[in-house]
């Protein structure tokens, strides 16, 4: 049986200043396990919600395909150097598995104290 790479991916608001102008962005982004941990402590976040997959459902030959609980416009993006953020975050979860338990495998979580 194959190894699953577990990851829990958020989407976050940003708000981004080009020319003298703010605009709000989703972006999706890895969270590392102390992160999370944080988060669900009930810590203010960016985040609206997250979902724990396998990394190879997110990332498929090196393309990115963006989850579709957290895909709610067009306009989300990922998170630059989206792809070696994930494989950091994934070594969290690998060292501290305890934490997947806070988001399970597949599963979404929306009840972040987002600010």
């Amino acid at each position: 049986m194959d190894k699953v790479n577990y990851c829990v991916f958020g989407l976050a608001t940003c708000f981004v200043k080009q020319e003298g102008e703010v605009s709000q962005v989703q972006v999706i982004e890895p969270i590392p396990s102390a992160a999370l941990e944080s988060l669900a402590a009930g810590i203010p976040t960016s985040y609206q919600r997250a979902i724990a997959l396998s990394v190879d459902e997110v990332i498929v030959r090196e393309e990115l395909v963006s989850p579709a609980a957290l895909t709610h416009s067009e306009s989300v993006q990922f998170c630059p150097e989206f792809i070696s953020r994930t494989e950091a975050a994934t070594r969290t979860y690998a060292s501290r598995p305890q934490a997947q338990a806070l988001i399970p495998l597949g599963s979404v979580k929306t009840d972040f104290n987002y600010s």
